[in-house]
């Protein structure tokens, strides 16, 4: 039997890897270990760790729990002082701190690291490791990359998600690099040097993101190495799963806010650094919580929250602490405009409507008419005044279809997918 290792960080980790290992462990496919660190942030996960003790008596334990007091105490200072040196971003007086930090104390704390990991590293018995792609910059996942290159362990990423953008700049630092001071770039290229990224063995993602998500600045993937990406599909949104997550794994919270008489309305919030348009989305946000045929329950960005609009006056549901699975039941309508809970709503057959004046960027929802587009605050009201059935009679149902087939199950059925996925994660593909 198969022995794999999963890296738990976030939870998107969680919510994305927790069907693959379900699979792994109700077919006895593999052993299973689940590793955090003393930096993860488990929070919102309570229902997935609940579930796995209960069911495969099975708990995430700390990777860097015998890591010597010593290097707790060099990575602290280290991350202070990191956390100092991005103040050069705004107030180029901090260069300095920032070429001590990158030229000095990484290097030493990534030696250290390299001690500590390879010494935990050296007890464990594995064929694969698994973790959110994206993480092999990070001391820990480098470190225990490089290792398994020389003891026969494969690396797999797995994805905490997928973009929905198409284009190739969906970030503002894209467009700010066209414009960037000459001297100050050189600067901060000096300050900065360059670091030899190391790569998985293998990525295993959604289809159509190796064009998007892998050759944008989203990832800064070298191109070399995208024969290393394998599109799948997307576990988390398959209907196999939704099913089991809501009957077995999740505990039913019941969400409720409103008047029933009303449309409710959900707007998922993306991260302003994709090229979102702040004052469009505010001002369509004071509007939309006026306006009195609708409930209207506003679901932040995981980890952006409500960055770039924390002194405005918003009135609505901040539903910051409740699951988007159990928002896209309650919703009659999702706005969504760079989330990829847009097919957990597709799923639900909820209308998305997708106002492309809150950002610059295109998504795959508008390119396959799978949404109701709308280019301005007017037309985003009109849409919302009618009733739900007439909102419902929009969407092109076949589109949407065959996006599900695409995106998420890859062209297969459930079974042939899953079985694509563990083969390549242990390598028989």
């Amino acid at each position: 039997m198969k022995k794999i290792i999963v890296f738990f960080e976030s939870y998107n980790d969680v919510d994305n890897i927790m069907p693959f290992i379900d699979y792994l462990l109700s077919n006895n496919k593999a052993k299973v270990t689940i590793y955090k660190s003393k930096r993860s942030n488990l929070s919102g996960c309570e229902d997935y760790l609940k579930y796995l003790k209960s069911t495969y008596n099975l708990s995430p334990v700390y990777f860097d729990e015998n890591f010597s007091k010593l290097y707790n105490l060099f990575f602290s200072l280290y991350r202070n002082f990191r956390n100092i040196s991005l103040k050069a971003k705004t107030n180029s007086l901090f260069l300095p701190v920032i070429i001590l930090n990158t030229r000095v104390f990484r290097p030493f704390i990534k030696y250290l690291t390299r001690v500590e990991v390879y010494r935990s590293l050296s007890s464990l018995d594995a064929d694969t490791i698994m973790m959110d792609e994206g993480k092999e910059g990070s001391f820990f996942a480098s470190v225990i990359v490089n290792y398994c290159k020389n003891n026969t362990i494969s690396v797999v990423g797995f994805p905490h998600g997928f973009t929905i953008y198409t284009n190739s700049d969906p970030q503002c630092k894209d467009r700010a690099k066209r414009n960037r001071n000459t001297i100050k770039s050189l600067l901060l290229k000096l300050a900065k040097p360059a670091v030899k990224k190391s790569y998985f063995d293998r990525y295993l993602t959604v289809p159509g993101q190796k064009d998007t998500f892998y050759s944008t600045s989203m990832l800064n993937f070298d191109a070399k190495y995208l024969n290393r990406v394998y599109e799948v599909g997307s576990m988390r949104f398959t209907h196999e799963w939704i099913s089991k997550l809501r009957k077995d794994v999740i505990t039913p919270k019941n969400f409720s806010y409103g008047d029933k008489s009303r449309t409710n309305v959900v707007v998922f919030m993306s991260n302003p650094r994709y090229n979102v348009n702040i004052t469009n989305l505010v001002t369509s946000l004071k509007t939309l919580s006026e306006f009195n045929k609708i409930n209207l329950v506003i679901k932040p960005h995981t980890r952006s929250l409500f960055e770039g609009m924390e002194h405005e006056k918003i009135c609505g549901y901040d539903a910051t602490k409740i699951s988007s699975s159990e928002l896209s039941l309650w919703a009659d309508v999702g706005i969504v405009y760079g989330s990829s809970i847009a097919f957990q709503l597709i799923m639900d057959n909820v209308p998305i409507i997708m106002p492309r004046y809150f950002h610059t960027n295109s998504t795959l929802l508008e390119e396959n008419d799978a949404c109701i587009v709308v280019d301005d605050l007017d037309s985003l009201m009109h849409v919302l005044s009618k009733p739900v059935e007439s909102v419902n009679n929009m969407i092109n149902q076949s589109k949407r279809k065959n996006l599900i087939d695409y995106y998420v199950y890859g062209g297969n059925v459930y079974s042939e997918f899953m079985d694509r996925f563990y083969k390549l994660v242990v390598g028989q593909q």
